[in-house]
């Protein structure tokens, strides 16, 4: 059984500016049922916060993560170092000055502060891209004077060009140093004692896992050596050819549609495909909110309303920029329900001053009447007692028969009609249910 996944961040866990909800839901289920997911990162580590809340891995004090490619192995619980392994500062300023004769952006890591020299427009809107980055211009290596370098960069979007300084540099420094490329436009330069596969062997000690039940998950050169190292090495389908020869097993997808997901449910819980809710909270959560929300209304409600109506009903009330706002100014909660890497449903509930609203709870045609809704309604009631809130409640659609009978089933009683006009020339005529909380 496989205990432990290493993950990189870039191009593999991440892309195109989101992480796919699928991965997440899969990460939780794998946590839940005892595993570690750990982050190993070319990226420092004070730029995670934001992705490690998104994991739900903020706080956690059983995650790790491997940093600077390794040179720093820190808790999840406020990001303390557990292991460090720094660069010669002596060969960092040999480094620096070697670089300088290059069209480089050199960039210098410290434990908390990222040093940049001679930055590009380019690396400048990258950098800004990732909201936790911050970072201090140098122009000279004078301003590093008595700063414990852990790792460096050369950037230049022409990787043939890094790969011509590379050959330009002297034997004795390539045998001081790991060095590795990323994201089509790095060289990254560590200590020699460091890269990923080494600080996933350490970590691996550290918490007492063996080898092989271990599996990492990567798609550029600075994570070879953890794919080497793992029981199970996968890379992911839009990973360097180089590194799938690495591999023990290519993803169907890439980064971008879930391919995270895909090894977690195939290798690590092949078994355990249970139904898992993740929180909308990003763009691009609440964007893959909407188009599930389009699909399941338009199955639904195709044998109580026109279609004119859904279409209209769908736009004000479930599209991206309705459930954004409902999300983020409105107080609404919404959840995507995943079976595996698919998802199968949505619940949206919202408090209100005596009462949750249990605002939305549909699941697809094909995932109805297999309990899957009890899981969801869990879920509702769960959250009106963190808000302390004595009861539940929905409309209904007085014709919605069924539903009726379902709710009726799970507790609610009808307490009363109501007619509401939603705007051109439609109405909901509906049932308000309400279930008691109460013991």
């Amino acid at each position: 059984m496989y205990r432990l996944i290493a993950c990189d961040i870039d191009e593999t866990l991440y892309e195109a500016g989101k992480i796919a909800p699928e991965n997440i839901a899969a990460i939780d289920a794998f946590i839940k049922q005892g595993g570690r997911f750990v982050l190993a990162t070319g990226r420092p580590g004070f730029t995670l916060e934001p992705m490690l809340r998104q994991l739900h891995l903020w706080q956690n004090p059983d995650e790790y993560l491997l940093v600077n490619n390794g040179a720093l192995i820190l808790s999840c619980a406020d990001l303390h170092c557990v292991k460090k392994s720094a660069m010669s500062f002596d060969l960092a300023r040999e480094l620096f000055a070697f670089g300088q004769q290059f069209s480089v952006c050199i960039q210098v890591f410290s434990e908390d502060t990222l040093y940049i020299y001679r930055i590009n427009d380019d690396e400048k809107m990258r950098l800004e891209y990732f909201e936790a980055t911050h970072y201090q211009e140098i122009e000279s290596f004078d301003a590093l004077a008595g700063v414990e370098i852990i790792k460096m960069m050369y950037q230049n979007n022409d990787m043939d060009y890094l790969y011509e300084i590379e050959k330009q540099m002297p034997k004795e420094w390539k045998d001081a140093l790991s060095l590795s490329y990323s994201s089509n436009r790095y060289m990254e330069l560590n200590d020699r004692s460091i890269d990923k596969g080494k600080a996933l062997a350490q970590l691996a000690e550290l918490l007492h896992i063996a080898r092989e039940d271990i599996i990492a998950i990567g798609d550029n050169a600075n994570d070879a050596s953890m794919i080497a190292y793992a029981g199970l090495g996968v890379c992911v389908a839009n990973g360097q050819e180089a590194v799938k020869q690495v591999a023990d097993h290519i993803t169907k997808n890439d980064a971008l549609h879930g391919a995270v997901a895909e090894v977690i449910w195939e290798f690590a819980l092949p078994a355990k495909k249970e139904v898992q809710l993740v929180c909308c909270e990003t763009n691009a959560q609440i964007k893959a909110l909407a188009k599930l929300a389009d699909g399941i209304w338009h199955e639904y409600f195709v044998a109580l309303l026109s279609a004119d109506q859904i279409d209209y009903m769908v736009d004000r009330f479930q599209s991206e920029t309705a459930l954004h706002k409902a999300i983020k100014q409105d107080a609404y909660q919404y959840w995507i329900a995943y079976l595996g890497k698919e998802a199968i449903g949505y619940l949206g509930v919202c408090p209100k001053a005596d009462t949750l609203f249990l605002s939305k709870l549909y699941l697809k045609k094909a995932y109805r009447g297999k309990g899957y809704a009890n899981m969801m309604l869990k879920q509702a009631e769960q959250t009106a007692k963190q808000y302390d809130l004595p009861s539940i409640t929905l409309t209904c659609n007085k014709y919605n028969t069924h539903s009726l009978d379902v709710y009726r089933h799970k507790g609610f009683v009808i307490c009363d009609a109501v007619v509401s006009d939603i705007g051109n020339g439609y109405v909901m005529d509906d049932y308000i249910l309400t279930k008691s909380l109460k013991k």
